[in-house]
């Protein structure tokens, strides 16, 4: 020990001891621990600070010069920029920059990095209303153009004749070649330009459409009673929303009101998803408790999501999908035919077996991150594989808008499901 003890005062039981050397100095030592004085104590504070800053620098330097991880090249770049580039960017331009760049460098068309702006306005979406055409829009690997997933019931990109798998080639006289879907929603929908003349590829002709710009507010869930098919409730989801658990339920209840339901053909046609909270308590609807919804594959391992409330709708059920039944559509749909609770009709959904997480971030931007990939119930893979039909019927016209026509006669689909509805009742 450096100092020669001569005195020692206990301060408080199992906290230490006071040690005071020759001049008095107090000594403060724990057990097993070298007794320090008050002065070679600031002297290794004040050492331990500088360390503390100069180690983090040096490794800096060592990266920058070295090129460690890039850093090399991210702080070259940003001497570059400042020091001979024609245009400047602010600190903040470089950050946001290199946050999207990272976000890219994910090669994954689902994850993005979203301005204040952008963010906003997807969060907008989620409330079930906002300004733009009314379509839901996809990216595939077969097209390098962003494909129409669906268009919304009596919005402009309905009343215009937009059709689910139209690939959108030019919006305005500017090419959408290796545009994505988020960059086109945000330009449809918050762009200068209100009034959009849009050329869609649709087996193999090129079509134009005009239209503009509204106010699209519109219920996710219709229903009603089919004419002549014995009690059967037809119930149609657009989309998955904040309110949509909601207004199933109101619509539920109000043709319990109206009639007799002997069995739900629940029409998940064109529906391109949505919320995933939304959906689960869609599921919590029809399941029994303790029956699984869905699995979730994150980072951190493997987890189910279970069925938790109780069943207030037990009728008799089928759904009807086709290949614009994606995300959300394809976890009810998965859920509802692994758990033997409705059978499946129609064709192989979308196959969009990833779930991305919102973050908003400091400045009011956001990050929409692919977090996780789920399975159904039996951990049948959806993402790129979709949701086989129970029994396999394809629409026998060209015309997809037809399944809105509500008529069995104009949608052969529709007609198939009644059909084995009934034979379920």
């Amino acid at each position: 020990m450096p100092e020669k003890i001569v005195r020692r005062e206990k301060y408080g039981q199992g906290r230490g001891d006071f040690l005071y050397d020759e001049s008095g100095t107090v000594i403060y030592c724990r057990e097993g621990v070298i007794c320090l004085s008050d002065r070679k104590f600031g002297k290794g504070l004040f050492v331990g600070i500088v360390v503390g800053f100069l180690v983090p620098f040096l490794i800096l330097i060592t990266m920058f010069f070295f090129n460690i991880a890039n850093v090399g090249n991210l702080i070259r770049t940003m001497m570059v920029l400042d020091g001979y580039s024609l245009h400047s960017l602010s600190s903040a331009e470089k950050a946001e920059g290199a946050i999207a760049g990272m976000v890219e460098e994910l090669d994954d068309p689902y994850s993005l990095y979203l301005s204040a702006e952008d963010f906003s306005e997807m969060m907008e979406d989620f409330s079930g209303s906002y300004e733009g055409l009314g379509f839901y829009l996809a990216n595939t690997e077969d097209s390098d153009y962003t494909i129409i997933l669906a268009p919304i019931k009596d919005t402009p990109a309905f009343k215009a004749g937009l059709q689910a798998g139209d690939e959108i080639m030019t919006i305005n006289g500017e090419s959408m070649l290796g545009v994505n879907a988020d960059e086109i929603s945000a330009m449809v929908k918050r762009g200068e330009e209100s009034h959009f003349v849009i050329e869609v590829l649709r087996n193999g002709e090129t079509i134009s459409v005009e239209l503009d710009r509204e106010e699209i507010n519109i219920p996710t869930v219709e229903g009603q009673f089919l004419e002549g098919s014995e009690g059967i409730a037809y119930l149609s989801i657009s989309t998955f929303n904040e309110t949509t658990p909601k207004e199933l339920e109101d619509t539920i209840a109000s043709l319990e009101k109206e009639g007799n339901i002997s069995g739900i053909l629940l029409d998940l046609r064109n529906n391109g998803g949505g919320s995933v909270t939304a959906v689960t308590d869609i599921a919590d609807d029809f399941l029994t408790p303790g029956d699984h919804i869905f699995w979730i594959e994150e980072k951190r391992g493997e987890t189910v999501v279970d069925d938790e409330e109780s069943n207030p709708y037990a009728y008799p059920m089928v759904v009807l999908v086709n290949g614009y039944s994606a995300s959300a559509s394809e976890i009810l749909s998965g859920a509802l035919k692994d758990n033997g609770r409705a059978r499946i009709v129609g064709e192989t959904t979308y196959g969009k077996g990833v779930i991305q997480t919102i973050y908003r971030l400091a400045d009011g931007a956001g990050l929409k991150v692919t977090t996780a990939e789920y399975y159904s119930p039996d951990k049948h893979k959806v993402h790129e594989v979709g949701v086989e039909p129970d029994v396999v019927e394809e629409l026998n016209s060209d015309d997809i808008t037809v399944i809105y026509s509500l008529d069995p006669e104009k949608d052969n689909q529709l007609k198939k499901a009644i059909e084995v509805l009934k034979s379920e009742m």
